[in-house]
């Protein structure tokens, strides 16, 4: 995931979200000024991604 380069984005996914989740998603999104949820769903996951990937707790994944 390199912010300098613009990947073709040629796969899609389905995820199901809750409507808390959804409307903390859209007041994040609100705040930040991203123009769409799609980007704003990419910008979570770089920034979880980036945050797991640099820390040495270990995995933080709950449902």
């Amino acid at each position: 995931m390199d912010g300098h380069r613009e990947e073709k984005r040629l796969n899609r996914q389905q995820i199901m979200l809750s409507d808390s989740e959804i409307e903390i998603l859209k007041d994040w999104q609100f705040g930040n000024r991203i123009p769409t949820m799609a980007a704003a769903i990419r910008e979570a996951l770089r920034i979880g991604l980036e945050k797991e990937l640099t820390s040495d707790i270990g995995p933080h994944f709950r449902e």
